[in-house]
C-alpha cells in the first residue's frame, strides 16, 4: 500500500489503474483498504496532497 500512497502524491492516474498495479482486481476493494490504512479515501488523500 505504501507504493499506492506515493503514486497518489506523484500522479493523476485513475484509482482503478493504481489498484491493479498493486494487485487488487477491483477498485472498490482497494478503496476500502486504502481508507482503513490511511483514514481517508483516495480522493480525500489527493485533495490534501496534490
Amino acid at each position: 500500500m505504501a507504493f499506492s500512497v506515493d503514486v497518489f502524491c506523484d500522479s493523476r492516474r485513475k484509482v482503478q489503474d493504481i489498484a491493479s498495479d498493486v494487485g487488487y482486481s477491483d477498485a472498490s476493494h482497494f478503496i476500502v483498504m486504502f481508507k482503513k490504512l490511511t483514514g481517508m479515501t483516495p480522493a480525500q488523500f489527493r485533495k490534501l496532497h496534490i
